[in-house]
């Protein structure tokens, strides 16, 4: 089995999306701790992976040194330690999700990561093309990548009502944060546009 992976500028509707597909389809779970579904036999550990056992944990042992490799270079192209460790983190959860034997969900990804890195002018946009590309081979693809997006105009009011995009704002007019964001999406899978 694998993941769904949702993707798209902050505002576009992932969360609700994971959230609608999952209360639809019982056999999806949630890949996050933050959304829910009603498979609630369905659990992830304390570190946000799935509870599978042994085999589990040794393929994830197995894979950490090039998770760790993974990361370090993320963090010599970023400069940046905590965007860096948050990617080694969703590279483990992402071997892992792909490699379970259940089927999840999540709204929040290594795709949504690049797009943020992208973004903010951390990665290139070649850079930021080739970790997407990358991130969609194995060990971590996800069995589909949905991407969602609305106008402009409409993700600029949902941030402005939504006090979790205001405060990743981070001081930026919401016009402004939008506006990079959607450019980034744009670029990553409309393969269009530059920064």
């Amino acid at each position: 089995m694998s993941y769904l992976e949702f993707v798209g500028p902050p505002g576009s509707g992932k969360t609700t999306a994971a959230l609608e597909l999952l209360a639809s389809d019982h056999t999806l779970a949630p890949g996050r701790r933050s959304i829910t579904g009603k498979n609630v036999s369905v659990r992830l550990n304390r570190f946000g992976l799935p509870t599978e056992g042994l085999f589990m944990w040794l393929r994830l042992t197995i894979g950490l040194p090039h998770d760790l490799a993974m990361a370090a270079l993320f963090f010599r192209e970023t400069g940046q330690l905590r965007r860096s460790c948050i990617m080694l983190a969703l590279l483990i959860k992402a071997r892992a999700l792909a490699a379970s034997s259940q089927r999840w969900v999540i709204d929040q990804g290594l795709q949504q990561h690049i797009l943020s890195a992208l973004a903010d002018q951390c990665l290139s946009q070649e850079r930021a093309l080739k970790w997407k590309r990358l991130c969609l081979g194995a060990p971590w693809r996800p069995e589909r990548l949905v991407t969602l997006s609305v106008g402009s105009d409409e993700l600029i009011q949902r941030v402005k009502n939504s006090a979790k995009h205001m405060q990743q704002c981070a001081g930026n007019l919401p016009e402004k944060y939008v506006e990079k964001n959607y450019l980034a999406f744009e670029i990553l899978f409309q393969e269009r546009g530059t920064l």
